[in-house]
């Protein structure tokens, strides 16, 4: 039990990282859209 709960921390800390590099990854392709739409309409 102490094992697998040690084991399962690990899995909701990586599960977690990849959440917020999934939103990272969001919030710089929107920059990106933004950034291209700008210089698109100049």
């Amino acid at each position: 039990m102490d094992r697998w709960c040690q084991s399962s921390q690990k899995i909701i800390a990586f599960c977690e990282f990849g959440l917020q590099s999934t939103k990272y990854k969001q919030s710089q392709s929107r920059y990106w859209q933004l950034h291209v739409t700008i210089h698109s309409l100049k």
